[in-house]
């Protein structure tokens, strides 16, 4: 489920997927996906959280390591705007990968 550990995450992700999407929010209204995140995130995380919660936000804003991917009701509002939403899933499946690098374990040589 996407995760935004303070605002400006939360921002960087509105600048960087959002606001190419035809459902961004526009004269006072709301997108239901980041309305969902911003009620249901910490009961869905909390100990013994809600499960059916995490599943619906998952399904939405899935995470690829520590990263939100692109949401999936993401809708281009020109072709343009998906290149920024391809650009956003290159370089979270980027920083994931490196991390899964400096994660894994090292080898010890023996000899």
């Amino acid at each position: 489920m996407g995760y935004f550990s303070n605002g400006s995450e939360g921002m960087d992700y509105e600048d960087g997927v959002c606001l190419h999407c035809k459902h961004a929010p526009t004269g006072g209204s709301a997108c239901a996906v980041l309305m969902a995140h911003s009620l249901w995130n910490y009961e869905a995380l909390a100990i013994g959280g809600d499960k059916t919660k995490a599943m619906v936000l998952e399904a939405m804003i899935p995470r690829l390591g520590l990263w939100n991917d692109v949401c999936t009701l993401f809708a281009a509002i020109d072709p343009t705007h998906a290149d920024a939403a391809r650009q956003w899933h290159s370089q979270v499946a980027q920083a994931a990968q490196e991390r899964d690098a400096r994660m894994a374990p090292k080898e010890v040589n023996d000899a």
